[in-house]
């Protein structure tokens, strides 16, 4: 089972790649496909286009803008495919009501088609397969039964991401990125022996490019470790994509369509059976937090106390991304922007709710999350991460090891946020 993202399909040029890829391997049976992205960091991508399609006034001039894009490639691949009769059978569709999710949708729609016609594979439409309920969610375990149901006879066959049909029989659509749903939704349902990504980064990086010059490719990261760390700000995959194979075992290998002969990275319920070259496998973090510490005599002895302080954060609709406690106190890390103004009112609801003997909110931090399966049996690595900010004189304000041994979470100064992350990737990435 093979995914191909936006940027896999921005031209014909790079469709040809990814059609290349598909042939090369024969195990290679089903393809699930994104709407072509971006051609350069000024184009706008086709998904984009369609939304704007559905604004007051912008559909004729969009449509037109998008019909170029599509007929680019289907000159460039040299198919003899019907665009125009598909362009009609869209607009008309619209007009008649469909709802602007159809419209959005159309990206991947035509994207499919089109590599169908060109590899010669079926065509089959997620909207057969991929099922939600009347509220827009996902009806997993029903979608997952249809999908096995429609997709046997096919022996190869490519498939549109992002979309599927609810039960009033309308065009539904995941939020964005979310053909990677797609894509492990189909290798969980046919028990694909992996599920590709193809995209346009060599797999997970260890580090952010923006901050650590080339910082090398991680090869091997469990599927906990994958939510930990993107849930601290690193995006490669959708985070419900994670779910599908996870549940069944599938691994999940990230590579780059620019650069097929790089392995990238595989993503395994358990990495015990690989070598183990790395000691971490990412470092990921993210500026804009502020501390809010609580102070009151023997405050953890009473489960009371935190609840009240809860339902404060929950009535000012601020939320909660970590909570440390102490004997006396209890340090609660949220978004900056959640505070900003009101620092003196909500330190006064919180000293009022639980009669505080202090409030203080502390704002200009940052957090780091160092990811590592090896955490828990390795005390090395705790220490070689503190020792690593020791000695580039960065303070500590805030330390937490995860719930599952695998994760670390520093809060430090935002005006340290970039040296502390060299310093850790320097420490374990030494030549």
């Amino acid at each position: 089972m093979v995914k191909f993202g936006g940027t896999s399909l921005a031209t014909a040029a790079q469709f040809k790649k990814a059609a290349a890829i598909v042939r090369e391997e024969e195990a290679r049976h089903y393809v699930v496909v994104s709407a072509p992205g971006k051609r350069n960091k000024e184009d706008i991508k086709v998904t984009d286009l369609f939304i704007k399609a559905t604004e007051e006034g912008q559909f004729d001039s969009m449509m037109i803008k998008i019909i170029t894009r599509f007929r680019s490639i289907v000159r460039g691949l040299g198919l003899d495919f019907d665009l125009d009769s598909e362009i009609d059978r869209i607009r008309n569709t619209y007009r008649d009501g469909a709802g602007e999710d159809y419209l959005v949708s159309r990206g991947e729609y035509l994207a499919a088609k089109i590599m169908a016609a060109y590899l010669g594979y079926d065509f089959v439409d997620a909207e057969e397969m991929i099922l939600f309920d009347e509220k827009g969610d996902l009806q997993y375990k029903e979608t997952v039964a249809r999908i096995a149901t429609v997709m046997d006879p096919h022996d190869n066959a490519v498939v549109p991401g992002f979309y599927g049909k609810d039960t009033e029989g309308r065009i539904r659509t995941f939020s964005r990125g979310g053909s990677d749903i797609t894509g492990a939704l189909v290798a969980a349902a046919v028990k694909g022996d992996v599920y590709e990504n193809w995209t346009d980064v060599s797999g997970l990086l260890m580090a952010d490019p923006g901050i650590v010059r080339n910082p090398l490719t991680v090869p091997v990261i469990t599927y906990k470790e994958l939510r930990e760390i993107t849930a601290r700000g690193t995006e490669v995959m959708h985070e419900d994509a994670v779910y599908p194979v996870r549940k069944v075992g599938i691994p999940v290998n990230i590579r780059n369509t620019d650069k097929p002969e790089e392995a990238g990275t595989l993503i395994v319920k358990n990495a015990d059976y690989y070598p183990s070259i790395l000691k971490i496998s990412g470092i990921s973090g993210e500026t804009g937090h502020a501390s809010i510490m609580v102070e009151k005599d023997r405050l953890n002895a009473d489960s009371d106390i935190r609840t009240k302080l809860l339902q404060v954060f929950a009535q000012e609709e601020i939320t909660v991304n970590s909570m440390l406690a102490g004997v006396d106190t209890l340090n609660v890390l949220v978004d900056e922007e959640q505070v900003k103004g009101r620092k003196r009112e909500l330190s006064e609801k919180l000293r009022t709710a639980i009669d505080a003997d202090k409030v203080s909110i502390t704002d200009g931090l940052a957090t780091i999350a160092i990811v590592s399966r090896h955490m828990a049996v390795s005390p090395g690595v705790s220490v070689r991460i503190l020792t690593a900010l020791a000695a580039e004189q960065i303070n500590v304000k805030l330390l937490d090891y995860g719930v599952d041994g695998i994760s670390m979470l520093i809060g430090i100064e935002e005006n340290n946020f970039r040296e502390a992350i060299k310093a850790i990737y320097s420490e374990f990435v030494k030549k």
